[in-house]
């Protein structure tokens, strides 16, 4: 019996051997078949990536080569448009003949670029030049009236990734559609003058001048900027609404008392996760330097989230005649009145942006009474001194940088109503 025992024993320890064997070699076999699959899935995903970056990089360069292709239709020509200029320059242009005119913002940052809707509603035909989730930007080439003269094979952009923040605008008329132009943005009188002939200018004397370089095909004037004891390029681009802005590379030496920061939320204005805030810091410099001219102190702004190239934005250039050569690539600029920059900001401790149909606070100034009290950029604002009256020229006066002796009361949604006053960020 014992043997018998032992016999029993050893063949059910070769059976539940054989049997973990079993499940160890299937289980490898799982493991094997997973770490194959997971590795064809991220080669697959790689050449997919590959073939698509390709496809993009080759329609970006055929974009590039039709930027370069324009051509009026006169051999001498000059005429002077009409602007309306609030934070943006907004002018008229006609697309492939149309009757009607259509509203553009006049951006030197930017190649000419349409939207979605513009597209459709004029039947335009473009081909597909990116695609990532809700993200899509197409090109092509047409004709478009710009004043009295007509610019063929006028290449350009389709996309609403910046069309969203200007309804009032069916497209931009950028640099690349001025390259073989030269152009003079007046904003003492809210005008433009384009003509390819410099004899037609009569405000380049007296001003400041300086040779710039056109970025690639695109045509944005690149220009050289002094800040303290630095030099950095920055675009001349009169689709950012502001003075300057720094980019997250950008390193500035300043004592303390001279940094102030802020935050706006990337959920609702232009990310999409629900809480990642965006910093901005506000700087004191003491010298600006641009196209041979001294500035003696003035506040400008750093992204460190913001890896394009450094800005100098409408809130500046507001201040003079300007003039871009895109034929010889020389830049000049006239002071309007004797330059003056703001040597502080005055703020309530926020901005606010209609986003959504609501009122909703944009910037967030840290240490300001609404941080304080865990308002978030994004929050939203109910009333305006017991109003929800949320005009353009409201929320003009709030976002103001200007000193201010008025109160105002805000109440935010599930929160309690504040009462501000304006406080400047600089002591």
């Amino acid at each position: 019996m014992h043997n018998l025992d032992k016999q029993k024993t050893h063949a059910s320890w070769q059976t539940v051997t054989s049997n973990n064997r079993g499940r160890n070699h299937a289980k490898q076999k799982n493991n094997l078949d997973e770490f194959n699959l997971t590795t064809i899935k991220i080669i697959a995903k790689t050449i997919i990536l590959i073939i698509l970056s390709s496809c993009v990089i080759v329609r970006k360069k055929k974009l590039e080569k039709l930027l370069v292709k324009i051509e009026p239709d006169s051999k001498d020509y000059c005429f002077t448009v009409k602007t309306k200029i609030t934070d943006i320059i907004i002018v008229n242009a006609k697309i492939n003949n149309q009757n009607n005119y259509q509203n553009f913002m006049f951006d030197t940052g930017s190649p000419l670029t349409y939207s979605f809707k513009t597209k459709d509603s004029f039947n335009i035909v473009t081909k597909k030049l990116f695609r990532l989730g809700s993200q899509k930007f197409d090109y092509g080439s047409g004709s478009i009236n710009f004043g009295n003269v007509k610019f063929n094979n006028a290449a350009f952009l389709v996309t609403d990734y910046i069309m969203d923040e200007y309804k009032e605008v069916d497209g931009l008329i950028g640099s690349s559609l001025l390259q073989t132009s030269i152009c003079e943005i007046n904003f003492a009188d809210s005008t433009i003058k384009i003509s390819n002939e410099l004899k037609n200018f009569t405000n380049l004397q007296n001003s400041y001048c300086s040779t710039f370089d056109p970025s690639e095909a695109q045509g944005t004037p690149i220009v050289k900027i002094g800040i303290g004891k630095d030099t950095l390029t920055a675009f001349i681009d009169t689709g950012f609404s502001g003075l300057i802005k720094l980019n997250q590379k950008t390193k500035i030496f300043l004592e303390k008392s001279s940094i102030k920061e802020s935050s706006i939320n990337g959920r609702y204005f232009g990310g999409s996760n629900k809480d990642h805030f965006f910093n901005r810091i506000y700087y004191k410099i003491n010298r600006l330097g641009i196209l041979g001219m001294d500035i003696d102190s003035l506040v400008v702004m750093k992204y460190p989230e913001y890896y394009g190239r450094n800005l100098v934005g409408l809130a500046f250039l507001k201040k003079f005649i300007v003039t871009i050569d895109w034929i010889h690539h020389r830049i000049y600029i006239k002071p309007i009145e004797d330059i003056h920059f703001k040597q502080n900001i005055f703020t309530y401790g926020f901005t606010c942006w209609m986003q959504d149909n609501q009122l909703r606070v944009y910037e967030l100034h840290k240490g300001s009474e609404f941080e304080k009290a865990g308002i978030k950029s994004g929050d939203v604002i109910l009333t305006i001194n017991n109003s929800t009256d949320f005009s353009k020229s409201v929320i003009s006066s709030i976002n103001s940088n200007e000193p201010s002796n008025d109160s105002i009361q805000i109440k935010i949604k599930n929160k309690s109503t504040f009462t501000l006053k304006k406080n400047k960020i600089f002591n």
